[in-house]
């Protein structure tokens, strides 16, 4: 039960100044009094009532006026005050039908429980009635306690409607911002697990966020990012920032040798493939995140070339998946125009030469016509970020 009081409006519109004072006395006494219930005081049932809980610290307010076009300016000005509307069918100006489609324009009564008054039995007024949202037709002459508990009945069910999603908004907002802040820690491990090898390969982490970077705006062209859903290309693109991973396992002097690995070296270098895609598969915590399999993925298959002469299992063609492709461009890309210990950084043209001539091994021709499309786009972006 309520412990405070409060207020409900009801908006009664109706040329007959008799039905106003009667329907208004409906609401004013709760019902009581009416339709055979005791009235306040009676000795025969002392304190009886003839209304819920529900109305028991509810004050009502009554507003009623025979001009349906100020019914329509008090519900447009004040559209939060009134619980319940109440429309007679039939008046001079505007009548019960035509302000019931002004309110229905409005979206009313679908907040505002809209009941309409008549005394005539045309079908094709109820039926359009109850297509512009009135929510019940009720019959004159009136009675005041069948409408006092019709209408407050459904003014309950509003009520309590409203509230109900009032709270569900609320729980969606908590469980928004709590599925942001997984995602962040989410996103904080990624960038944990991505920077440490190149913490240990005296890069700054940066590397890892190009990668990202570039493999996004591959994803944002129309042929390449076809193939892909909105929440698919957000994954592929964290899973991205991981496709170095297995580094971690491959022994410092061979990763930082200043000079050209020799063919052991290289071939342990190789390892990083299988090492990183073993490692992410150990780490149960990833298991159930949406870029996992990307991950996996890509950090298996992004030494792959499109004739067959990468590793760690030479697949050729359209057997690489084209996650692994993109992040395969990006990651030489980002190799070519960065300083390492073995070589310094080369210009943007020569990059995109060397990797459209095929100097640094085949890529898919559709990735190649990509480049072509967005590679002021890449020019910018390193330029924007002072690489």
């Amino acid at each position: 039960m309520q412990s405070w009081e409060e207020t409900r409006t009801i908006l009664i519109v109706d040329d007959s100044e008799m039905i106003q004072d009667m329907l208004g006395q409906a609401f004013l006494l709760k019902g009581v009094g009416l339709g055979g219930a005791p009235a306040p005081g009676s000795s025969d049932a002392p304190g009886a009532h003839n209304y819920s809980e529900y109305w028991e610290n509810v004050h009502f307010e009554v507003v009623a006026t025979d001009n349906g076009s100020m019914a329509l300016q008090y519900v447009a000005e004040k559209p939060d005050k009134f619980s319940a509307i109440l429309l007679d069918i039939e008046m001079p100006i505007m009548d019960g039908l035509e302000i019931l489609g002004r309110l229905s324009e409005m979206g009313v009564p679908t907040k505002i429980p809209v009941f309409l008054i008549t005394a005539s039995d045309d079908d094709r007024s109820v039926t359009y009635a109850y297509d512009h949202g009135v929510m019940d037709v009720l019959s004159k002459p009136v009675n005041p306690a069948i409408v006092w508990r019709r209408v407050t009945s459904v003014i309950e069910l509003y009520e309590k409607r409203n509230k109900f999603e009032i709270e569900v908004k609320k729980k969606t907002r908590e469980l928004e911002r709590r599925n942001r802040q997984l995602d962040e820690m989410n996103m904080g491990m990624i960038e944990a697990l991505a920077t440490a090898t190149e913490f240990r390969s005296e890069e700054s982490g940066e590397h890892v966020r190009r990668i990202r970077k570039i493999t996004e705006l591959f994803l944002e062209d129309e042929d390449i990012g076809s193939e892909y859903s909105s929440e698919d290309k957000n994954q592929i693109a964290r899973a991205s920032m991981l496709h170095d991973v297995g580094k971690i396992g491959v022994e410092d002097k061979i990763l930082n040798k200043p000079g050209r690995l020799d063919e052991d070296e290289f071939e342990k270098m190789k390892q990083h493939t299988v090492l990183g895609y073993k490692m992410l598969a150990n780490i149960r915590q990833l298991k159930n995140l949406p870029f996992y399999e990307y991950a996996r993925t890509i950090a298996l298959y992004h030494h792959e070339r499109w004739d067959g002469r990468g590793y760690p299992e030479h697949l050729a063609g359209d057997d690489i998946p084209m996650c692994a492709q993109i992040v395969s461009v990006a990651d030489v890309y980002d190799a070519l125009v960065s300083k390492r210990v073995y070589k310094p950084p080369l210009s943007h043209d020569e990059a995109t030469r060397m990797i459209k001539d095929g100097k640094c091994g085949l890529f898919n021709p559709r990735l190649l016509a990509c480049l072509d499309r967005i590679e002021n786009r890449i020019r910018d972006h390193y330029n924007n970020i002072g690489h």
